[in-house]
């Protein structure tokens, strides 16, 4: 009987899942009894990626956010006095 145990990753069980072309795989505990813990198909496989993509896609998005500089409000320059042209002061 082919079955998934629960410290299994879930690579490993979609792999036996693959390689056996079952759907569903009884999660048993390992040892002589081998009692039920549950069943996983390939819609919770499949569920859990989905899970596992939305969380990459948020960190993508933060990480995205964190990169961008920060936009400081520039301080207005001082108002020029008659005559004047910039830092060199006034020609003449």
């Amino acid at each position: 009987m082919v079955v998934s145990f629960p410290d299994e990753t879930l690579p490993e069980t979609a792999d036996r899942m693959a390689t056996t072309g079952l759907g569903v795989l009884p999660v048993v505990e390992r040892g002589s009894e081998r009692r039920l813990r549950g069943i996983l198909t390939s819609f919770d496989l499949l569920a859990a990626r989905e899970r596992n993509l939305q969380e990459e896609r948020q960190r993508e998005r933060v990480l995205r956010l964190r990169g961008v500089p920060r936009l400081r409000p520039r301080a207005k320059a001082p108002a020029l006095g008659h005559g004047a042209r910039g830092p060199a002061g006034p020609r003449g």
